[in-house]
């Protein structure tokens, strides 16, 4: 870290970065903003800026990393509530995300070129311990929906994948009529639930 600054200081250039790296990223997009712009700014040289992160991709990732923990966190606080039926609890949990990550801002832009420019940019161990991230918080939704008694015979990793295979859909979102999209990706979610929590009998 640069000599001049206290742990403090750090921090708070830390938070600022992140802050108006999301400003600049959701106006602009990843590709199109610069670490200048980024560190004009957080009020910043770019020297200094290379002490915090890599790359802008390395800061994004960060950004979409803080975004997926959130939105995680309440769709998990109570996913499978005692007065609905789990596969219908179920279908909208996946909804929700799918809905959160389309609707926000920061993603508006974000396509499959970025999405392949974070995995060339992003040093390989971030990237895996992401993916090991998804399947954890998979595990705990069938915790959770064990707990709840309900049954999900599935590996934690077969669902993580079917997961990101909803994800990867939403890049190609523009190649469909709207209606025709939503009927695609609510069928896709279907096939996810009867895998995950099968129809009884």
């Amino acid at each position: 870290m640069p000599r001049g600054f206290n742990q403090r200081e750090k921090d708070l250039i830390h938070q600022r970065l992140k802050e108006k790296g999301q400003e600049l990223f959701t106006r602009f997009g990843l590709r199109k903003t610069n670490v200048e712009e980024l560190t004009r700014a957080a009020g910043i040289s770019k020297g200094a800026f290379y002490h915090f992160y890599n790359s802008k991709e390395e800061l994004f990732f960060e950004i979409l990393e803080d975004f997926e923990a959130k939105y995680r966190a309440e769709l998990f606080a109570n996913p499978f509530p005692p007065d609905k039926p789990p596969r219908q609890s179920l279908k909208e949990v996946l909804k929700t995300a799918f809905t959160l990550w389309s609707a926000h801002p920061l993603f508006q832009q974000f396509n499959k070129d970025d999405y392949e420019l974070l995995l060339r940019k992003v040093p390989p161990e971030k990237v895996q311990a992401h993916f090991l991230d998804d399947e954890y918080a998979m595990v705990q939704l069938i915790e959770q929906a064990q707990a709840a008694g309900v049954t999900i015979d599935c590996d934690p990793r077969l669902a993580t994948g079917m997961m990101k295979a909803l994800f990867l859909v939403s890049f190609h979102q523009e190649e469909f009529d709207p209606q025709e999209f939503q009927r695609v990706l609510d069928t896709m979610i279907e096939l996810v639930v009867d895998r995950l929590i099968p129809e009884p009998g």
